[in-house]
Protein backbone atom coordinates (compact mmCIF):
# COMPACT_ATOMS: atom_id res chain seq x y z
CA UNK A 1 0.00 0.00 0.00
CA UNK A 2 2.89 2.36 0.68
CA UNK A 3 4.60 1.42 -2.59
CA UNK A 4 7.99 0.91 -0.94
CA UNK A 5 10.67 -1.50 -2.01
CA UNK A 6 12.01 -4.07 0.43
CA UNK A 7 15.58 -3.81 1.57
CA UNK A 8 17.95 -6.12 -0.29
CA UNK A 9 20.08 -6.84 2.77
CA UNK A 10 19.32 -7.73 6.36
CA UNK A 11 21.08 -5.75 9.09
CA UNK A 12 19.81 -7.91 11.96
CA UNK A 13 18.12 -5.02 13.79
CA UNK A 14 15.82 -7.23 15.88
CA UNK A 15 16.87 -9.99 18.28
CA UNK A 16 13.71 -12.00 17.58
CA UNK A 17 14.28 -12.17 13.79
CA UNK A 18 17.32 -14.17 12.73
CA UNK A 19 19.17 -12.94 9.66
CA UNK A 20 18.43 -16.31 8.12
CA UNK A 21 14.69 -15.49 8.11
CA UNK A 22 15.19 -13.36 5.03
CA UNK A 23 11.52 -12.55 4.34
CA UNK A 24 10.71 -11.42 7.88
CA UNK A 25 14.00 -9.56 8.25
CA UNK A 26 13.67 -7.64 4.97
CA UNK A 27 9.99 -6.87 5.59
CA UNK A 28 10.37 -5.61 9.15
CA UNK A 29 13.53 -3.60 8.55
CA UNK A 30 12.02 -2.02 5.42
CA UNK A 31 8.92 -1.08 7.42
CA UNK A 32 11.14 0.63 10.02
CA UNK A 33 13.18 2.41 7.36
CA UNK A 34 10.01 3.88 5.84
CA UNK A 35 8.45 4.88 9.17
CA UNK A 36 5.63 2.33 8.94
CA UNK A 37 6.51 0.65 12.25
CA UNK A 38 8.41 1.91 15.28
CA UNK A 39 12.19 1.76 15.27
CA UNK A 40 12.34 1.63 19.10
CA UNK A 41 14.98 4.36 19.11
CA UNK A 42 15.25 4.40 22.91
CA UNK A 43 15.83 0.64 23.16
CA UNK A 44 19.31 -0.85 23.30
CA UNK A 45 20.15 -2.75 20.06
CA UNK A 46 20.50 -6.05 21.93
CA UNK A 47 16.93 -5.67 23.26
CA UNK A 48 15.03 -4.53 20.14
CA UNK A 49 12.18 -6.83 19.17
CA UNK A 50 9.84 -6.81 16.18
CA UNK A 51 7.51 -9.49 17.58
CA UNK A 52 6.81 -10.90 14.09
CA UNK A 53 4.74 -13.81 15.40
CA UNK A 54 2.71 -11.92 18.02
CA UNK A 55 -0.93 -11.03 17.63
CA UNK A 56 -1.78 -7.41 16.87
CA UNK A 57 -4.56 -5.23 18.24
CA UNK A 58 -6.93 -3.19 16.08
CA UNK A 59 -5.21 0.10 16.95
CA UNK A 60 -1.79 -1.24 15.92
CA UNK A 61 -3.12 -2.62 12.63
CA UNK A 62 -4.86 0.64 11.79
CA UNK A 63 -1.83 2.73 12.77
CA UNK A 64 0.39 0.72 10.41
CA UNK A 65 -2.07 1.07 7.55
CA UNK A 66 -2.60 4.80 8.16
CA UNK A 67 1.15 5.31 7.78
CA UNK A 68 1.05 3.99 4.21
CA UNK A 69 0.03 7.34 2.79
CA UNK A 70 1.07 10.92 3.37
CA UNK A 71 -1.20 12.94 5.62
CA UNK A 72 -2.09 16.20 3.91
CA UNK A 73 -3.47 17.59 7.17
CA UNK A 74 -6.97 18.08 5.76
CA UNK A 75 -8.67 16.87 8.93
CA UNK A 76 -6.43 18.71 11.41
CA UNK A 77 -9.01 21.41 12.14
CA UNK A 78 -11.11 18.87 14.01
CA UNK A 79 -8.73 18.49 16.95
CA UNK A 80 -11.16 20.50 19.10
CA UNK A 81 -13.77 17.78 18.70
CA UNK A 82 -11.25 15.03 19.35
CA UNK A 83 -10.21 16.44 22.71
CA UNK A 84 -13.07 18.53 24.01
CA UNK A 85 -16.42 18.37 22.27
CA UNK A 86 -17.94 16.11 19.64
CA UNK A 87 -19.42 18.15 16.78
CA UNK A 88 -23.08 17.45 17.43
CA UNK A 89 -23.72 16.75 21.09
CA UNK A 90 -22.27 19.63 23.11
CA UNK A 91 -20.43 17.39 25.58
CA UNK A 92 -17.37 18.61 27.39
CA UNK A 93 -15.75 15.25 26.65
CA UNK A 94 -14.25 14.33 23.33
CA UNK A 95 -13.86 11.16 21.29
CA UNK A 96 -10.86 9.95 23.29
CA UNK A 97 -12.96 10.07 26.48
CA UNK A 98 -15.90 8.03 25.25
CA UNK A 99 -14.28 4.62 24.65
CA UNK A 100 -11.43 2.71 26.24
CA UNK A 101 -8.03 3.33 24.67
CA UNK A 102 -4.89 1.86 26.15
CA UNK A 103 -2.91 4.91 25.02
CA UNK A 104 -3.52 8.38 23.61
CA UNK A 105 -2.14 7.44 20.18
CA UNK A 106 -4.85 4.80 19.81
CA UNK A 107 -7.62 7.38 20.13
CA UNK A 108 -5.77 9.69 17.74
CA UNK A 109 -5.37 7.06 15.03
CA UNK A 110 -9.03 6.00 15.16
CA UNK A 111 -10.20 9.62 15.17
CA UNK A 112 -8.03 10.36 12.13
CA UNK A 113 -9.43 7.28 10.38
CA UNK A 114 -13.06 8.23 11.08
CA UNK A 115 -12.69 11.90 10.14
CA UNK A 116 -10.22 11.70 7.27
CA UNK A 117 -10.76 8.31 5.65
CA UNK A 118 -14.39 7.46 6.38
CA UNK A 119 -15.73 11.05 6.46
CA UNK A 120 -18.51 9.73 8.66
CA UNK A 121 -19.10 11.39 12.02
CA UNK A 122 -21.69 8.78 12.96
CA UNK A 123 -18.76 6.37 13.32
CA UNK A 124 -17.61 8.43 16.30
CA UNK A 125 -20.50 6.82 18.17
CA UNK A 126 -19.33 3.30 17.30
CA UNK A 127 -16.95 1.64 19.74
CA UNK A 128 -13.68 1.08 17.83
CA UNK A 129 -12.55 -1.72 20.17
CA UNK A 130 -9.04 -0.34 19.83
CA UNK A 131 -7.35 -2.76 22.22
CA UNK A 132 -9.06 -5.92 20.93
CA UNK A 133 -7.10 -8.39 18.78
CA UNK A 134 -7.41 -7.55 15.08
CA UNK A 135 -9.03 -10.11 12.84
CA UNK A 136 -8.14 -10.52 9.19
CA UNK A 137 -11.52 -8.99 8.43
CA UNK A 138 -10.64 -5.90 10.52
CA UNK A 139 -7.31 -5.42 8.76
CA UNK A 140 -8.76 -5.93 5.28
CA UNK A 141 -11.64 -3.54 5.99
CA UNK A 142 -9.23 -0.85 7.19
CA UNK A 143 -7.01 -1.42 4.15
CA UNK A 144 -9.94 -1.34 1.72
CA UNK A 145 -11.21 1.97 3.10
CA UNK A 146 -7.76 3.55 3.05
CA UNK A 147 -7.14 2.37 -0.51
CA UNK A 148 -10.52 3.74 -1.64
CA UNK A 149 -9.61 7.07 -0.04
CA UNK A 150 -6.25 7.09 -1.81
CA UNK A 151 -7.93 6.30 -5.15
CA UNK A 152 -10.38 9.19 -4.70
CA UNK A 153 -7.51 11.55 -3.85
CA UNK A 154 -5.56 10.45 -6.92
CA UNK A 155 -8.65 10.80 -9.11
CA UNK A 156 -9.31 14.34 -7.77
CA UNK A 157 -5.71 15.39 -8.39
CA UNK A 158 -5.68 14.19 -12.00
CA UNK A 159 -8.88 15.99 -12.95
Amino acid sequence: MADVKKNKTCRGDFIDIPKTDIEACHTMESAVDHGIISAQKDTAPEKKKARPNDEIIRAEALAILMKTFEDDGAWAGYSYYYSANLPWDGHESGYRDIYYYGAEWQAEVFYAYVRKILHDDTQLHVNPWATVKATRRDVLEFAKNIMLYKEKQTHNITQ
